[in-house]
């Protein structure tokens, strides 16, 4: 194997790693976002539900 091809696998390799981190970061982000849009609206629902009765 020449160094430009290690070079190139190492390379590929390093990006595959950083695009699995950042979807995983991205996951993560999503699923904050909707544990607290659900909190959100379950406080709403009490609130309204408290005002109504």
């Amino acid at each position: 194997m020449d160094g430009q091809t290690e070079c190139g696998i190492h390379y590929g390799r390093l990006l595959h790693r950083l695009n699995v981190a950042y979807a995983v970061d991205d996951l993560i982000n999503r699923l904050t976002v909707a544990c607290a849009m659900d909190d959100l609206i379950h406080r709403l629902n009490v609130a309204y539900f408290k005002d109504g009765q």
